[in-house]
């Protein structure tokens, strides 16, 4: 918005001619800026997208778009999937543009050589990150989320963020692929404004890569399945006291009940569902199956995308 006034001056005819004038020849002047400057970015976009996607197969194609990119061949970069959005109310295309504008802008104050792809409701940001560890990483992530959270017009609003292995701008749509697949452990753990890296992922990372993601369910022992839907609670003792490695009293402290309770509890998993505590192969397969378990709801495990 542009106002124009003056105290103790009564503008003429041909003042207002010439402050009309000016507001023209400026607002086409910023009219032609901003289409420059859409006409970039677009191309930006598509430069980025052609190198994310692998769609570029020729060498000399592949060096021309890093050498327009002012991209360094020589560094090693990460791709960053930031998705976000709300429950509480269905996200504009302006508070969108603003949020991804406030992103882009405080990821460049924290890394270097940005660049970034967006779209309504996700942004994936390419950026050297050589010489930091992923905890660095994710701690200038945290900072930068922080930020964001002190904007009361994004307090609604959450994340899922993703961060692929460091790769070769040559092998950018490795990484790219690594970050998406992260999106979906967390879309699939439902883990809001969480971090994750792909190379935490763990044991997840052997079903993405094996292409067993939608077929977790047939990994899941029957008698397991028949314990969560029967017993929840008796399925949470069962992941704790694996994990504290059967230890009575960890497990008590954790799940705030007596140890004795505990123990009576183990003794009921054992004698009803028949579940080996001291067989090391079996100990591996439950804590596994446990685990996926937490990324299957009950209610979408006779869904077929989650079976084989």
């Amino acid at each position: 918005q542009l106002i124009i006034h003056g105290a103790d001056y009564r503008f003429s005819d041909m003042d207002f001619m010439a402050i009309t004038n000016t507001i023209i020849a400026i607002q086409t002047e910023l009219v032609k800026k901003y289409a420059l400057r859409q006409n970039k970015k677009a191309r930006m976009n598509e430069m980025v997208s052609d190198l994310v996607h692998g769609r570029l197969t020729n060498q000399e194609d592949i060096n021309e778009t890093i050498n327009n990119l002012e991209l360094n061949p020589d560094k090693k970069y990460r791709v960053i999937v930031f998705n976000f959005s709300s429950k509480k109310r269905e996200l504009s295309d302006a508070l969108v543009n603003r949020l991804t504008d406030t992103l882009t802008n405080l990821f460049r104050n924290k890394f270097n050589n940005l660049l970034y792809i967006g779209r309504k409701d996700q942004v994936s940001l390419i950026t050297s990150t050589e010489n930091m560890t992923i905890n660095n990483v994710k701690k200038k992530i945290e900072t930068i989320l922080k930020k964001i959270s002190e904007n009361k017009s994004y307090k609604d609003i959450y994340h899922y963020i993703s961060i692929s292995n460091e790769v070769s701008l040559y092998k950018l749509s490795e990484g790219h692929r690594q970050a998406m697949d992260s999106q979906k452990i967390l879309r699939m753990g439902n883990e809001e404004s969480a971090i994750v890296s792909y190379e935490n992922l763990g044991l997840y990372r052997l079903f993405l890569e094996t292409d067993n993601l939608n077929s977790l369910d047939r990994f899941v022992p029957e008698n397991l399945k028949a314990l969560q839907k029967d017993n929840p609670d008796l399925l949470n003792t069962l992941y704790v006291f694996i994990n504290v490695n059967q230890n009575y009293s960890e497990a008590s402290e954790i799940l705030f009940i007596h140890p004795k309770t505990v123990r009576y509890r183990i003794n009921r998993l054992k004698e009803r569902y028949d579940i080996d505590l001291k067989n090391p192969e079996e100990i591996l397969q439950y804590s596994i199956a446990l685990r996926i378990l937490k990324f299957i709801p009950l209610e979408n495990q006779n869904n077929p995308k989650y079976r084989s």
